[in-house]
């Protein structure tokens, strides 16, 4: 057991976060204190923590998109993307590697594409074509068709 320095409450150890550098390797402050007291932290410096947390974002923007594309293909039961840091940023130019749109014009920030098979980092897409892609099950025969559809149409419709 542990009293809170803050609440004075006796509580046991589970209810303390780790210190490595607190005599005894636990917070001074129980888990209901420091979770209150960074919220009220946070209330007060909002626009200062917004700002902060846009710049880190902005700084390690391909550190961040690595990490989500792992846990989402994780979450989904596919391999996770094998690429590194330095690889994906190499391949950015801001643009939609399909389509070309640049990522200003898109809604969104561009998805970092890769096989979900095999995790080989493929390119940055735009939402349309990374959905277009899942749309059509990342299969080269399904999209050719739907080529050949779109040019046969285009000839019927000229003659």
């Amino acid at each position: 057991m542990k009293t809170c320095s803050k609440c004075k409450e006796e509580k046991n150890e589970s209810e303390f976060g780790k210190d490595a550098n607190a005599k005894d390797g636990l917070c001074y402050y129980c888990k209901d204190c420091h979770n209150k007291r960074n919220r009220d932290w946070m209330k007060k410096n909002s626009s200062h923590y917004r700002k902060y947390s846009r710049d880190w974002a902005n700084k390690n923007r391909f550190k961040q998109s690595l990490k989500k594309a792992r846990y989402v293909a994780k979450q989904n039961g596919h391999v996770a993307c094998l690429a590194t840091e330095e690889h994906i940023k190499e391949a950015f130019d801001g643009k939609c590697t399909i389509c070309g749109t640049p990522e200003i014009e898109c809604n969104r920030k561009l998805h970092m594409d890769h096989d979900h098979e095999t995790g080989i980092f493929r390119g940055w897409l735009c939402g349309h074509c990374n959905k277009a892609l899942g749309l059509f099950k990342d299969s080269d025969e399904i999209l050719m068709s739907a080529a050949l559809y779109l040019e046969n149409h285009e000839t019927k419709n000229e003659g």
